[in-house]
């Protein structure tokens, strides 16, 4: 009797118990086999199959991991997570309209967040494969509004806005190379990298064939301050400023620019006005409180500097500029204690900001 019906149920119990070990350890490898004769002593098992596939899956050995998948949803269509690994395995062999329908479906609709997360990876990467970056994009943006911090989805966020940045960028220059907007995307990309001088060459480029557009001065002018201290640069970034305004009168930031310079060439009543001026179209510029903060401290007016310098830190909690300079009034002022307390967050401030401007690659080595 034994040898009729009872050794086969010893036997897959005993498979059974120690597949369920293995995948509970996560040794798929060792799974594998064990699985595979469950399979052959229970063919209509759709669970078996399905822990066949996820063990397939985790040792990448995708074309199986897909076909275990297939026969398991053929035998239970309702089997939760198979479609997702389905897809997952369709799209990992190369087989994107195979995998297609099943990502879809899955990033629609399954609740479990981790699993979800890896479709929805999946799906983007099989977007992109397929030369739909559009369709990528919008799974991106699920996925960064469900996983902020997530390494894996901000690498192929960046990957992805990288890759639309240059197909745009490319565009831009192919359909109108001699365009103000051309030069000033790569006047915008030079910035960005903090290519300050290239850049003003750029936006010059740029005011030369459009000089009226609204905000090519400014971002000239913005330039030049940061590239040199030599007085002629700062003579031709204060013009840049003027130029702006003559186009845009309400632009509150050209004012503060234009006050900085005037501030620093000693002209304190002027940029004074300048300052006032700015903050009268948007009182909540923390660079205008900074700077009449100075000009107030400067003239030994603290308890006004004080309150300019108080709005500047409540504005721009993160200005290390901001919370040194109201240091150094509350110590003339007499009060030491706020005044070192103040200090040691513009310490920490400046070396975290130091830090984040650090070279991206060597931070990464170290």
């Amino acid at each position: 009797m034994q040898k009729g019906g009872t050794a086969p149920l010893a036997k897959v119990e005993e498979l059974n118990r120690r597949a369920a070990a293995a995948m509970a350890s996560s040794r798929f490898g060792e799974a594998i086999p064990l699985l595979e004769q469950l399979v052959k002593l229970q063919p209509r098992s759709a669970e078996i199959l399905a822990n066949l596939g996820l063990a397939y899956y985790s040792t990448s050995r995708y074309d199986k991991a897909a076909e275990s998948y297939r026969q398991a949803l053929k035998l239970d269509p309702r089997l939760p997570h198979a479609g997702a690994f389905l897809g997952m395995a369709e799209a990992e062999a190369g087989r994107y309209q195979e995998a297609l329908p099943y990502l879809e479906k899955a990033f629609a609709t399954e609740k479990d967040k981790e699993l979800k997360r890896m479709v929805g990876i999946n799906l983007e990467q099989l977007h992109v494969a397929r030369r739909q970056p559009l369709r990528a994009a919008e799974v991106t943006q699920i996925l960064l509004r469900d996983h902020p911090d997530d390494p894996d989805v901000l690498y192929v966020a960046t990957r992805l806005y990288f890759q639309l940045s240059s197909i745009l960028a490319g565009r831009m220059i192919e359909v109108a190379p001699n365009s103000f907007r051309a030069r000033q995307l790569v006047g915008d990309l030079l910035e960005a990298h903090k290519q300050y001088a290239p850049a003003a060459v750029q936006y010059r480029k740029a005011i030369t064939l459009a000089p009226n557009a609204p905000g090519l001065h400014y971002r000239l002018g913005l330039m030049l301050v940061r590239s040199s201290n030599e007085p002629a640069a700062w003579e031709e970034a204060r013009q840049a400023f003027q130029d702006e305004l003559k186009i845009d009168p309400t632009h509150a930031r050209c004012y503060v620019e234009l006050a900085e310079i005037l501030r620093k060439q000693g002209q304190r009543e002027e940029a004074e006005k300048l300052f006032e001026r700015g903050l009268g179209l948007n009182a909540d510029l923390p660079e205008a409180h900074v700077g009449l903060g100075r000009i107030w401290a400067a003239r030994g007016n603290l308890e006004q500097a004080l309150a300019q310098l108080q709005e500047a830190v409540r504005l721009a909690p993160g200005s290390d500029i901001a919370h040194f300079e109201l240091s150094q009034v509350l110590s003339r002022l007499g009060r030491n204690q706020e005044a070192r307390e103040v200090l040691a967050i513009y310490d920490k401030l400046r070396a975290e900001r130091l830090e984040k401007s650090d070279n991206v690659l060597y931070r990464l080595n170290r």
